[in-house]
């Protein structure tokens, strides 16, 4: 259970190509916001706190999913 619901997590943060390529009326994705911070607003400072964000919310993810993968390691081995 928690390895589909680290995928699907994941999968929605790098959520990017769709909702780009929908147009104007796109749904507020971080990785849309993040360009166009950068590209209309040439906001710079305002992508960087949001791309550490973004990682911040990623390492979470991947933490949650590798402490997972070791428990059960540890569980296996023991067996």
């Amino acid at each position: 259970m928690i390895v589909c619901a680290t995928f699907v997590f994941m999968g929605q943060i790098g959520a990017f190509t769709i909702p780009y390529l929908t147009g104007p009326n796109n749904p507020k994705m971080l990785g849309i916001l993040l360009y166009q911070q950068v590209a209309t607003y040439l906001d710079y400072q305002r992508a960087a706190a949001l791309s550490v964000l973004m990682f911040i919310l990623c390492l979470g993810g991947a933490a949650v999913y590798i402490k997972a993968n070791l428990r059960d390691s540890a569980w296996e081995m023991k067996r």
